[in-house]
């Protein structure tokens, strides 16, 4: 998890596909 969070500090474009694969797990 932690290597996710600092991806998506080095590209927002990382950080947008984590929190739509984590909608997508939440739905």
């Amino acid at each position: 998890m932690d290597k996710i969070h600092r991806k998506s500090l080095d590209s927002p474009d990382e950080k947008r596909e984590f929190d739509k694969g984590k909608l997508e797990l939440v739905t």
